[in-house]
Parts: C-alpha cells; sequence; structure tokens
C-alpha cells in the first residue's frame, strides 16, 4: 500500500458506497470507528470495495453512518489469482474459529464448515447460526488484520453432498489423507494443469471414513499426502491453503 506503509484501521464497503470522491461506512463499523477506536473528523481509514483500496479522511460521523472524502486510490492487487476454497469438518470446541482466522491471512477466498461422517452434531439449529455468525466475524476481523481487499465468504455447514456438488467442471478438489499412498500435494500441482478454482476438503479431528475419501474420489477430488508426520485438523487445512498458494506463485513460490 502506499504511505510508506502507514499503519491506519481498515475497512470494507460494497462498491456502492463509493462515489463521486466520498465514501459511506454503515452498519457495525460506525460503532467501532466512533466508539472503539474513538476516530472523527479528520482522522483517515483505508477502506476496500474489492476493486480499489481508498485512502480516506472522515468528514462526519453520524448515528448510522461515516462519510469520508477519498484522498488516494489504488488497485486492490493483493489477492490471489487462484480461488482456493476451504471445506473444513468442523472441528470441537473453538477451533474453527484459529481455522477461519488463519485460513482468511493465508488468502482463501471462502470457507465451508463441513458437517462429516465425525463431525459432533450440535442439537439446536440456533447453536449453528451463533457459531456461523461468529466465524464471519472472525473472518472480517482477520481479512482487516492482513489487509485483504475482500472478506471470505464463509458458508453455512453444509453436508457431504452438498460439498461434492460444488465439484463441478472447472474446479479442483484436493483431499489431504493420512491413508494415501501418494501423489504428495507438491507433485499434484506440478502434474495437473490447475483451474482457477481449488477446493481444499479437510476432515475434522477423526478425519474422513474411507467411505468418504471414496465418494470424494467418484466425484473427481484428488487424494494427496501431506507427507509422514500427522496434522492437527486446526493445522491441515490453513496449512494446505498456504502450499497451494505458494506453489502458484502468491506466496513468492
Amino acid at each position: 500500500m502506499p504511505n510508506g506503509g502507514e499503519a491506519v484501521p481498515h475497512f470494507f464497503v460494497a462498491p456502492e458506497a463509493v462515489a463521486d470522491g466520498r465514501v459511506s461506512i454503515t452498519g457495525p463499523d460506525v460503532r467501532h470507528i466512533a466508539r472503539v477506536l474513538r476516530m472523527g473528523p479528520g482522522d483517515y481509514l483505508t477502506v476496500s470495495d474489492g476493486r480499489f483500496f481508498y485512502r480516506v479522511e472522515i468528514r462526519s460521523v453520524r448515528r448510522q453512518e461515516v462519510e469520508a472524502v477519498v484522498h488516494e486510490q489504488w488497485e486492490a492487487a493483493v489477492e490471489p489469482r487462484y480461488r482456493v476454497r476451504l471445506v473444513q469438518g468442523v472441528p470441537k470446541g473453538d477451533k474453527m474459529d484459529s481455522v477461519v482466522r488463519q485460513a482468511t491471512e493465508v488468502g482463501a477466498v471462502e470457507i465451508v464448515p463441513l458437517l462429516s461422517r465425525y463431525v459432533i452434531p450440535e442439537r439446536a439449529p440456533e447453536v449453528w447460526d451463533r457459531r456461523v455468525e461468529r466465524w464471519r466475524r472472525i473472518a472480517r476481523e482477520a481479512a482487516k488484520s492482513s489487509g485483504r481487499a475482500v472478506v471470505p465468504r464463509v458458508r453455512e455447514p453444509a453436508g457431504w453432498e452438498e460439498v461434492l456438488a460444488l465439484l463441478g467442471p472447472g474446479t479442483l478438489g484436493i483431499l489431504p489423507w493420512e491413508q494415501a499412498a501418494g501423489p504428495s500435494l507438491r507433485q499434484l500441482l506440478h502434474r495437473h494443469p490447475l483451474p482457477r478454482d481449488i477446493y481444499v476438503l479437510i476432515g475434522p479431528e477423526g478425519g474422513f471414513a474411507t467411505e468418504e475419501v471414496e465418494r470424494a474420489r467418484a466425484a473427481g477430488a484428488l487424494i494427496v499426502s501431506l507427507g509422514p508426520r500427522l496434522l492437527r485438523t486446526e493445522t491441515a487445512g490453513p496449512l494446505t491453503v498456504g502450499l497451494i498458494l505458494y506453489e502458484v506463485g502468491d506466496m513468492g513460490g
């Protein structure tokens, strides 16, 4: 970013919120700017609408809107060229919080909570609603702190059939499995022409059942090894996303 890397708070808006050199910030960010950051007229923010970054100066802070004027604009060229989506078997406790945060930081464009065989189900639908809402907040905050141009989408929890239906033409599904005989992830990435849309399928603590792996294979997913060491589920997903983006050159590879 310009300005010698000056650290200023970062926020997201819809493209239609930017017009005629002005930016309108609404929603929960208004309270955060006014009450938490205690910012007001004359203070500076960076804003992204998914296409451009803007350096803006606050002109007014009202109850439901922060209005700012654009001082600088530059292309949002920080997003990966390859759209890597993490399908994560939901782990126990609050481990998914870490998965969402780290996957956002390394560059995932979407996170799909997966309800596979070994996921412990929530008894009440409203519990899932609260968890998804929290994961979306975490993704938004992680996108802010890591300088993303967009906030990764966090989907509603999906079953195995819903996930496999995503693996259509023009996509690549990659399923790391501890029992895989090969190839390695790196070998796979160098053997196959890669489409722009890649899905990474990660099991929960108990991994994937053999039947689930075979169904994924039948749907076109490629089964790979991540090496001789066993990784915790909250490590495997973000790491695999990062390794893929590294190998395709989006993290300096």
